[in-house]
C-alpha cells in the first residue's frame, strides 16, 4: 500500500480541494452572516459568541439541535462546537485583515465577548455579491435568526451540555 504524504497537494485534484478547503467562501459567508445580523437586529456590532452561534446552526445544519423543545444529539459531539468557534475566530481574523470589518474590545476581554461590525468596504463586497447561493445563504440565515434566540440556554445546547430543565428557545 502506497502511504501519502498529506502536505503534497498534488494528491488531490484542486476542484476537489475547494470543495473542501475554500477559504473565500467561508469568510464570504461570515460576511453574508454579519450582513444579516446587522440589518436584522438594527445593531451594528455583534459579539463573536453570537457569529459562531447563527453560523454553526446554519452552516452545518445543527437546528435539529433545537427541534420540538427537545435535545436531539444523535452523535453530536461538544467538541465540533469548540472547532466551529476556532474557524470562525480565524475568518474573522482574516476579514480583520482584508479591512472588512472591525473589532471592539480589549486584551482583557475574551475573544467570544469581543464585538465586530462590517466595515463600509466590507458592506460593500456583501451588496455587491450577485449569485442566487448567496440570497439563498441569506433567507437561511435570516430564518435561523427568526427560529433560534441567541440565549444561554441554547448556547448550552449547541456546545453539546445537557440541561433538564425545559428553557429551549
Amino acid at each position: 500500500m502506497q502511504a501519502y504524504d498529506l502536505s503534497d497537494d498534488r494528491v488531490v485534484p484542486p476542484s476537489v480541494q475547494l470543495l473542501f478547503e475554500n477559504e473565500v467562501l467561508d469568510l464570504t459567508k461570515t460576511a453574508v452572516l454579519m450582513d444579516v445580523l446587522t440589518s436584522r437586529r438594527r445593531k451594528r456590532f455583534r459579539k463573536v459568541s453570537e457569529i459562531v452561534f447563527y453560523y454553526s446552526i446554519a452552516n452545518f445544519n445543527l437546528a435539529s439541535l433545537f427541534a420540538s423543545n427537545r435535545m436531539i444529539f444523535n452523535g453530536y459531539s461538544a467538541n465540533r462546537y469548540f472547532r466551529f468557534e476556532t474557524v470562525v475566530n480565524n475568518l474573522l481574523l482574516r476579514l480583520f485583515q482584508m479591512d472588512y470589518i472591525e473589532i471592539k474590545g480589549n486584551l482583557n476581554v475574551r475573544s467570544s465577548d469581543l464585538e465586530v461590525a462590517l466595515t463600509l468596504a466590507g458592506l460593500s463586497f456583501v451588496k455587491h455579491l450577485k449569485s442566487d447561493y448567496f440570497t439563498r445563504l441569506s433567507e437561511q440565515y435570516l430564518y435561523t435568526l427568526n427560529t433560534i434566540d441567541f440565549s444561554p440556554a441554547n448556547i448550552k445546547i449547541l456546545r453539546g451540555e445537557r440541561n433538564d430543565s425545559n428553557d429551549f428557545h
